[in-house]
Protein backbone atom coordinates (compact mmCIF):
# COMPACT_ATOMS: atom_id res chain seq x y z
CA UNK A 1 0.00 0.00 0.00
CA UNK A 2 1.36 3.42 -0.98
CA UNK A 3 1.15 6.37 1.41
CA UNK A 4 -0.58 9.52 0.22
CA UNK A 5 1.85 12.37 -0.36
CA UNK A 6 1.33 15.36 1.89
CA UNK A 7 3.38 17.90 -0.07
CA UNK A 8 2.49 20.05 -3.06
CA UNK A 9 -0.79 21.51 -4.16
CA UNK A 10 -2.84 24.40 -2.84
CA UNK A 11 -2.89 25.26 0.85
CA UNK A 12 -5.89 26.58 2.73
CA UNK A 13 -5.58 30.32 3.35
CA UNK A 14 -2.65 30.73 0.95
CA UNK A 15 -2.41 33.61 -1.48
CA UNK A 16 -2.95 37.34 -1.46
CA UNK A 17 -5.95 38.45 0.57
CA UNK A 18 -8.63 40.63 -1.02
CA UNK A 19 -8.18 44.36 -0.38
CA UNK A 20 -11.88 45.15 -0.29
CA UNK A 21 -14.96 43.59 -1.90
CA UNK A 22 -15.47 46.39 -4.45
CA UNK A 23 -11.80 47.03 -5.32
CA UNK A 24 -9.95 45.41 -8.22
CA UNK A 25 -6.33 45.77 -9.32
CA UNK A 26 -5.65 47.46 -12.67
CA UNK A 27 -2.59 48.23 -14.74
CA UNK A 28 -2.72 51.18 -17.15
CA UNK A 29 -0.16 53.16 -19.05
CA UNK A 30 -0.50 56.93 -18.67
CA UNK A 31 1.81 59.84 -19.31
CA UNK A 32 4.40 60.75 -16.70
CA UNK A 33 2.79 64.16 -16.27
CA UNK A 34 -0.63 62.58 -15.63
CA UNK A 35 0.85 60.24 -13.03
CA UNK A 36 2.64 63.12 -11.35
CA UNK A 37 -0.54 65.25 -11.29
CA UNK A 38 -2.68 62.43 -9.86
CA UNK A 39 -0.06 61.60 -7.22
CA UNK A 40 0.32 65.26 -6.28
CA UNK A 41 -3.46 65.72 -5.96
CA UNK A 42 -3.73 62.61 -3.79
CA UNK A 43 -0.96 63.84 -1.51
CA UNK A 44 -2.37 67.37 -1.24
CA UNK A 45 -5.87 66.11 -0.47
CA UNK A 46 -4.70 63.35 1.86
CA UNK A 47 -6.41 60.59 -0.10
CA UNK A 48 -5.30 57.62 -2.20
CA UNK A 49 -4.51 57.70 -5.90
CA UNK A 50 -7.49 55.36 -6.37
CA UNK A 51 -9.76 57.97 -4.78
CA UNK A 52 -8.53 60.63 -7.21
CA UNK A 53 -9.16 58.31 -10.17
CA UNK A 54 -12.66 57.51 -8.85
CA UNK A 55 -13.40 61.23 -8.52
CA UNK A 56 -12.14 61.96 -12.03
CA UNK A 57 -14.40 59.24 -13.41
CA UNK A 58 -17.40 60.59 -11.47
CA UNK A 59 -16.78 64.10 -12.79
CA UNK A 60 -16.39 62.78 -16.33
CA UNK A 61 -19.66 60.84 -16.05
CA UNK A 62 -21.47 63.92 -14.74
CA UNK A 63 -20.11 66.07 -17.58
CA UNK A 64 -21.06 63.48 -20.22
CA UNK A 65 -24.71 63.53 -19.04
CA UNK A 66 -25.04 67.29 -19.67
Amino acid sequence: MEKAKKWGGARDGAGRKAYAPDVVPVSWRISASAKEWISMQAQEQGVTVARIVDELISLFEEKSRE
